[in-house]
């Protein structure tokens, strides 16, 4: 798998950093980058980490560390770190693709949501989603608002309507981004493990959850996550899983 050496412009336009750092973020991915391509994984590993740390979010950074940590073999992280580049770039294919690769590498299994939920969720991100109800909110307080000055006259009707369409999808599509922050994927990180049909140590298992697979998280209990992978569902430590979560 080959890393992104597009210098992600948040590093070109901050320049040097704190005392952190001996160079710029952007020397810092590109030092990284030439860490990956000698096969010096544990230094670009420790890089790329290094710059999320420093608050440096961006998905070239989650790509690049993904693929890193799939060299080493650790899927889990791998996938975790795919998912969320993928949260930030929904449209990349080549996310997709290495994302869907590692998963089938894995044996992992994952929850598929509903269609409609997947298209809403693979075509913008929830800022953008945002951004087109905000724009298209004031849209149809102008227009609505020529209508009822101008009541007599239709013209205002067609502009009305289609912002009034389009304010409604993208509520929709900002709501599911919502709701997959209050429920939100998880990802295996731990090798061995089960959900289980009970939050309780030595409870009986229901299915295997194999390292690297993305369940989606029902409800929580003390220390406990109540997870689902389409119709089945169970419970896993939370120690051996880590949240995707970067959506607000």
């Amino acid at each position: 798998m080959m890393v992104r050496y597009v210098i992600v412009p948040l590093l070109l336009l901050l320049g040097v950093v704190g005392s952190a750092w001996a160079t710029s973020p952007a020397e810092a991915f590109a030092e990284a980058n030439v860490a990956y391509d000698a096969s010096e994984y544990e230094v670009a590993i420790t890089l790329y980490e290094q710059l999320l740390r420093e608050g440096f979010i961006a998905p070239e950074i989650y790509y690049n560390l993904a693929n890193s940590r799939f060299r080493q073999g650790d899927y889990g992280q791998a996938i975790l770190n795919l998912k969320r580049a993928q949260q930030l770039r929904p449209r990349d294919r080549d996310i997709q693709h290495n994302l869907y690769f590692i998963l089938n590498e894995a044996d992992a299994v994952y929850h598929v949501p509903p269609f409609w939920s997947r298209v809403f969720l693979r075509q913008l991100t929830q800022q953008e989603w945002k951004g087109i109800a905000v724009a298209s909110w004031w849209i149809l307080a102008l227009f609505g608002g020529l209508q009822i000055v101008r009541f007599r006259n239709r013209v205002w009707l067609a502009p009305v309507a289609v912002s009034a369409i389009i304010l409604l999808i993208a509520l929709a599509g900002w709501w599911q981004w919502w709701s997959l922050g209050q429920r939100p994927e998880v990802v295996v990180i731990e090798p061995g493990q089960d959900a289980l049909f009970a939050p309780l140590p030595g409870s009986t298992a229901h299915f295997a959850l194999p390292k690297g697979s993305v369940p989606r998280v029902d409800s929580v209990s003390d220390g406990w996550y109540r997870v689902r992978i389409g119709e089945r569902d169970g419970w896993i430590r939370q120690s051996a899983v880590e949240p995707v979560r970067l959506v607000q």
